[in-house]
């Protein structure tokens, strides 16, 4: 799932804004006032990108900032069940020769709702962006 989580945060702090210095107290308001029940919290910073690891409800997700302290969005696992059907037709029509180890909701601000789905087989291992509507396309090839 780190890799996967990985190509995702790359993918944010590639469209996020930069800024001349962190300001970690914007960040934190921010996630407070998004998340006051959230428990399990771990930061982290990539680059311009501030990733917050947390609990709420239950659920473990990931909330990310720029360095200015704007939310870009958040992001969680999900089953294969959560995609969009469209997108399970493709995947099993398509994809039948391959495996699906992991499958990530992300929310950004700036792109709206996709998933991302780690697919392999014995020698190839790529990431796959679904849509909302289903759309199925290549993200990224990854070494096996």
């Amino acid at each position: 799932m780190k890799k996967l989580i990985l190509a995702a945060v790359i993918a944010i702090s590639l469209t996020a804004t930069a800024f001349a210095g962190t300001n970690t107290e914007k960040v934190s308001t921010s996630f407070k006032k998004a998340w006051p029940a959230a428990s399990n919290i771990n930061w982290k910073m990539n680059g311009m990108v501030t990733t917050i690891s947390f609990t709420v409800d239950n659920l473990n997700m990931q909330a990310f900032y720029d360095e200015d302290g704007t939310f870009l969005g958040t992001s969680r696992a999900v089953n294969l069940t959560d995609l969009p059907a469209a997108a399970q037709t493709t995947l099993k029509e398509k994809y039948q020769d391959y495996t699906a180890t992991e499958a990530i909701e992300m929310n950004y601000t700036a792109t709206g709702l996709n998933y991302y789905v780690s697919m392999e087989n014995d020698t190839k291992k790529f990431i796959l962006q679904i849509a909302q509507d289903g759309a199925v396309k290549v993200f990224k090839k990854l070494r096996k």
